[in-house]
């Protein structure tokens, strides 16, 4: 199978089934259990397959180094008990690294984003490995391209637990399959948490949005009154809240003020943008001038 046959295989592979994207706090291994993990990578590159014109394993040896290099924080090792996965990603051309951690069906990734894969086409693959069907899966240490990115893969299921190292981006096998999605899958949780964060940071930023003028929205709380005028060109809300403070917000599209008292407080908006709101409150505080196109209070 070609690169172009295989990338449209795994495409699947990705999907998610239970919507559930968040962050938590992360774990890294233990000295001795670094030690452990690094002694599986070497024995999985050891019998990774060379061919006669190709043998990486001296950069995928290259890669493991490279993440004491850095000082890289390395994932906590997968449960003693249970099924999972661990992929842990290194540079062989620049020290760099990454990791990808699943237990049962719960994935975390290094930066800390998780996402369930319940029900998805890499949880149903997953749970095949955990069943034992992974027969298929083995390393990889053949490429034309130097300075690749070499990938270590550790599945775990109630038959044992199994290495394999692979080196570069192209590979057709299952394995290589196995890690695209995988990584796939990481980088859908990022996005996601990534969404959800900015939709929080909205929704937080205005709260109580609940009444809308043409240019501007603010909001009231039960028991706050409010009362629309439009004495010219300008709409005024009068607002009376439950505590007994009240404030007037003046929302125009195209100020141009003649009456007052606005007309002094308006200066401002009327020379610049052509389009303001500020809030006339009882103490005589004023909110300043918001910038041209949507505007909030």
């Amino acid at each position: 199978m070609n690169g172009t046959a295989a990338r449209k295989r795994i495409t699947g592979l990705a999907a998610v089934g239970r919507a559930l994207f968040s962050t938590v706090a992360l774990a890294t291994c233990s000295s001795a259990s670094c030690a452990d993990l690094d002694s599986s990578y070497g024995q999985a590159i050891s019998i990774a397959p060379v061919s006669s014109q190709s043998n990486r394993r001296h950069e995928l040896h290259r890669c493991v180094r490279g993440w004491s290099a850095i000082g890289a924080k390395r994932a906590e090792p997968l449960a003693p008990n249970g099924s999972g996965v661990l992929l842990e990603t290194g540079g062989s051309g620049f020290p760099r690294y990454e990791y990808v951690r699943i237990e049962g069906m719960m994935l975390v990734a290094s930066d800390g984003n998780q996402i369930d894969l319940t029900g998805s086409s890499l949880g149903l693959r997953l749970q095949e490995i955990y069943d034992g069907r992974n027969a298929e899966l083995q390393g990889n240490a053949i490429s034309a391209i130097e300075d690749e990115n070499c990938y270590f893969l550790t599945t775990k299921g109630a038959w044992g637990i199994n290495s394999m190292a692979l080196y570069g981006d192209d590979g057709s096998e299952p394995s290589a399959t196995l890690v695209r999605g995988i990584r796939e899958a990481a980088i859908l949780a990022a996005r996601n948490a990534s969404a959800e964060k900015h939709s929080t940071q909205q929704q937080s930023a205005y709260p109580h949005c609940n009444v809308s003028a043409d240019i501007a929205c603010f909001g009231i709380a039960g028991g706050d009154e409010v009362t629309m005028r439009r004495p010219a060109d300008f709409s005024l809300f009068d607002i009376r809240l439950a505590g007994g403070a009240v404030s007037t917000v003046y929302v125009e599209e195209h100020a141009d003020i003649s009456n007052a008292p606005f007309r002094n407080e308006a200066e401002q908006c009327i020379d610049t943008e052509k389009r303001c709101v500020f809030v006339s409150r009882a103490n005589g505080g004023q909110m300043p001038p918001e910038p041209p196109g949507e505007v909030r209070t």
